[in-house]
């Protein structure tokens, strides 16, 4: 019961934060990269990404490569809404993987918008599988 409800906290914490970063500054270059600093800190994912159509933002590292997924995420989520690749390798059907260059083991991606418009995507990359809990997916659409 305590680690869950450290995880409740955790979860409150961020988007706490995240409410008081976007207030505190408009400037989408100052506040994004401490807003996916924590999510990638919460979930610990290699690499966090939130790709816009102005350009893309991200927190931690990930692998090489990866990078050049931005845009197909984007496309799918544009389409899909959100999605959860727990084997990306066998996703070529829907995911040009040939600029991967390190190991990419599990994904979600979460469409980005306002009102009815699209902005973009925010997806998170992982070295290792991961399942997503409901709970989970519902955090970052929240955030």
């Amino acid at each position: 019961m305590r680690i869950s409800l450290k995880a409740r906290l955790n979860e409150l914490n961020l988007l706490l934060s995240t409410s008081q970063r976007m207030s505190e500054s408009f400037d989408l270059d100052q506040a994004l990269p401490a807003v996916l600093g924590k999510i990638r800190d919460l979930t610990g994912a290699e690499s966090v990404r939130l790709v816009l159509q102005s350009g893309a933002y991200k927190a931690g590292q990930g692998g090489r490569g990866w990078e050049s997924l931005d845009a197909g995420i984007q496309t799918l989520a544009r389409a899909r809404g959100e999605f959860v690749l727990e084997n990306p390798s066998r996703a070529g059907a829907v995911l040009d993987l040939a600029g991967v260059v390190d190991r990419l083991e599990s994904l979600i991606a979460i469409p980005v918008s306002h009102e009815d418009e699209f902005l973009g995507a925010l997806w998170l990359g992982y070295r290792s599988p991961r399942s997503f809990a409901p709970s989970e997916i519902k955090l970052l659409s929240i955030v």
